[in-house]
């Protein structure tokens, strides 16, 4: 367990600094838009496919490889790409309400829980 977290968190902290400078890079070509955003959220998500995906198939993408790409790298760079993987899951199984009801609550109460603490510390 104790090996894990190490490799969650060197995963975390080079998806971290990829974030910020995918981020900082892009702010300045759309000024209107969150287009660094997008694109972490975008490419964390075709990652974390890919993860998934090889370690159906080779065993050097499971166990530590899994953690440090996935739980790690993914989870520092964007946990949409988590999102994703979760909703895609449930579209493999045809749990079709349990994918609609994750996905519209997901989106419901993270805006509103957005909200809720922007409002309540920005003094309105």
């Amino acid at each position: 367990m104790s090996r894990d977290i190490v490799f969650v968190g060197i995963g975390g902290l080079v998806g971290c600094v990829a974030r910020f400078l995918v981020v900082s890079f892009t702010a300045s070509w759309l000024a209107n838009v969150p287009l660094g955003t997008l694109l972490v959220n975008i490419s964390g998500c075709f990652i974390i496919g890919a993860g998934a995906g090889l370690a159906e198939h080779y065993e050097w993408m499971r166990g530590e490889g899994r953690i440090l790409l996935l739980a790690g790298f993914c989870g520092g760079f964007t946990t949409y790409s988590a999102f994703a993987l979760e909703n895609l899951q449930f579209l493999i199984e045809k749990n079709f309400l349990s994918f609609g009801a994750y996905s519209l609550f997901t989106f419901v109460l993270c805006l509103t829980a957005v909200a809720l603490g922007f409002f309540l510390t920005a003094g309105r």
